[in-house]
């Protein structure tokens, strides 16, 4: 077995629970570092795009009012022809400062009746009653933004503003003015000279979803974001104003910070790359790992040699136990010197050595007994004395295993603990003999086994077992007690090998065998009775087949190793004998064979 060392666990556990502790601290901070950077980026970039929403709304209002003065000029002077109404869009140069795509005027049916900038008469009489912008006027009679379009005068994408003229509730015309929002003649065109941060970029759209204007114009115009891809984008949709992290529809991780520009029904976004916005953080975070590095290394340090100062006793109170003797009579005790004596060794080492006495007695105990029986003095008292001082030695030993279960010392109470097993296998061993009391008579095993197996008193509710019993089974002259020790020895084994294994019941089954033909050469007798117990537990190795009735053998840890060597015996004292078959991980099959009472060498001590 491995041995542990309680030093150098605990050194384990301090260094891993103080770098724990550390990798905790450190996410904290950068935790809190990255909030910190997150909001007061934000809440900048969130400030700075207030002011571009507000510039691109005070322009729309501008060029809201300024069409709604030239059409309530028209409407009052009624320059209602084409003539008229171009020869004053020819005084409106100005005009085109603000409204750089153009003026135009239509009529009703969505014909371009003037222009300015006037291009040809071919124009002139155009239709744009297709325009979404004409259509939206006409049913709403209201002044309109457009969506984006392509303008057939630039090919440029732009917005038209318009103003309807109307007549008994009618619309008859309709003043429109353009802008181009690809030029940075405009607020909203000279977005695409804006940067947020070095590589960000500003962008505007309305709560249909659809890009009014993107620096990448290919997105002018569509609804290109799904659902669900970038969640601060949906929540501005159901009114979100503000600043976050997000990632938008094509994976990058942005810093986003979202503002509504009044009079539309447009958001201005803003997206300031994530990684650009937490470089300090990153500067940070690398420092901050050096000096966590060197804090470690003094802490572990400390640890180390504080630990080292306080195991020193402990390791010369290991050696002393190490080097104690187990030799029977030169059984030592612990002497250790005052400078490594501490309160508290006092109850180990007061333990240890009354445990060292005890063992002596039971030592002493055992070879009395040993010369007890070769003189044939076979006296209960002497096992009652013996088993008085396994009591005491067993009890020590559990209190010593209270004190520590690791290094050298465990590995010394195992011994101790080895050596009181083999001293009650002994005595077990010793006991069976002398219980061989010659009370023998003719037994029915079938009815032997059937009490046990109902017998929740006797069998202590632990074996669960099927008995099958064939017609007219032989009768055996045996002891009961012994024949009864046999058969639950076996049991207990077939049963303790289930545990986690199966829970099928044992199968118990009794039958009469012929051997006249020789077929088991290890029985000499012709008739016998057949009990076969077979389990379904973990099955035992073959290299393990042939060791399994030898004394204090056993595969289960802390366990005797006597049960099967017990049986055994008593089969072979019956004039019988036990044989088993095994397949790991398939089960184990015992078989026990006992001879016909007509047989049997004890029928002439039938009492």
């Amino acid at each position: 077995m491995n041995k542990k060392s309680i030093r150098n666990r605990s050194l384990y556990i301090a260094t891993t629970f103080t770098a724990l502790m550390l990798i905790i601290i450190y996410f904290l901070i950068i935790n809190t570092i990255k909030n910190n950077i997150i909001d007061s980026v934000g809440s900048l970039r969130f400030s700075q795009s207030k002011i571009v929403a507000e510039n691109i709304e005070s322009f729309i209002i501008k060029a809201q009012e300024h069409l709604t003065l030239i059409g309530r000029s028209i409407e009052k002077e009624e320059l209602f022809s084409p003539e008229k109404i171009q020869k004053r869009f020819n005084q409106l140069n100005p005009s085109l400062t603000i409204f750089d795509n153009g003026l135009f005027f239509f009529n009703e049916k969505g014909e371009l009746l003037a222009e300015l900038p006037f291009i040809n008469k071919e124009r002139i009489g155009m239709s744009f009653g297709f325009r979404e912008y004409f259509k939206t006027t006409m049913q709403t009679k209201k002044p309109y933004i457009s969506l984006p379009y392509i303008s057939s005068k630039t090919g440029k994408y732009s917005l038209m503003f318009t103003y309807p003229i109307i007549r008994n509730g009618d619309v008859i015309y309709i003043l429109a003015g353009g802008i181009n929002i690809q030029s940075v003649l405009n607020p909203i065109g000279n977005l695409q000279n804006s940067k947020v941060g070095q590589n960000g970029y500003y962008y505007i759209y309305n709560t249909n979803r659809i890009f009014i204007f993107h620096p990448d114009n290919s997105r002018i115009g569509k609804a290109d974001v799904p659902y669900g891809v970038n969640k601060l984008f949906d929540a501005t949709i159901d009114g979100f104003e503000g600043y976050g992290e997000t990632v938008n529809s094509r994976s990058i991780r942005y810093l986003a910070s979202f503002v509504r520009i009044n009079k539309t029904d447009w958001i201005l976004g803003s997206n300031l790359l994530y990684s650009e916005a937490m470089e300090p953080l990153s500067n940070l975070s690398t420092k901050l790992v050096i000096i966590f590095i060197l804090i470690f290394i003094i802490i572990a340090t400390t640890i180390y040699v504080a630990f080292y100062l306080f195991s020193k006793p402990m390791q010369f109170l290991t050696e002393k136990i190490e080097n104690l003797s187990l030799d029977y009579p030169d059984i030592g005790k612990i002497d250790i010197e005052p400078k490594y004596y501490y309160k508290e060794f006092s109850p180990l080492i007061e333990k240890t050595n009354l445990l060292a006495d005890n063992l002596k007695k039971s030592y002493e105990t055992l070879f009395n007994v040993a010369k007890t029986l070769m003189k044939g003095q076979m006296i209960q008292l002497t096992f009652n004395r013996i088993s008085k001082n396994i009591t005491l030695l067993n009890t020590k030993l559990h209190l010593m295993k209270k004190v520590t279960e690791t290094g050298s010392i465990a590995d010394l109470l195992r011994d101790f603990e080895n050596i009181l097993i083999e001293t009650t296998d002994i005595t077990k061993l010793l006991s069976l003999r002398i219980a061989q009391t010659d009370i023998y008579k003719l037994i029915d095993f079938g009815e032997l086994i059937q009490s046990y197996l109902s017998s929740n008193a006797i069998n202590k509710g632990i074996i669960d077992a099927k008995l099958e019993v064939s017609d007219k089974i032989y009768s055996v002259y045996a002891d009961e007690y012994l024949s009864l020790q046999m058969i639950e020895n076996i049991l207990i084994n077939a049963q303790e090998a289930q545990v986690g294994v199966s829970k099928e019941p044992l199968r118990i089954t009794l039958s009469n065998f012929d051997n006249e033909e020789g077929n088991l050469p290890d029985l000499t007798g012709k008739k016998y009775l057949k009990i076969s117990i077979e389990d379904n537990g973990v099955g035992i190795e073959k290299r393990f087949i042939d060791k399994v009735f030898a004394p204090f053998w056993s595969t289960k840890p802390n366990r005797p190793g006597i049960g099967l060597t017990i049986a055994k015996d008593i089969a072979k004292n019956l004039g019988g004998d036990i044989f088993i078959e095994s397949e790991l991980g398939k089960g184990t099959k015992v078989t026990i064979y006992l001879p016909h009472y007509t047989e049997s060498p004890m029928k002439d001590k039938k009492n």
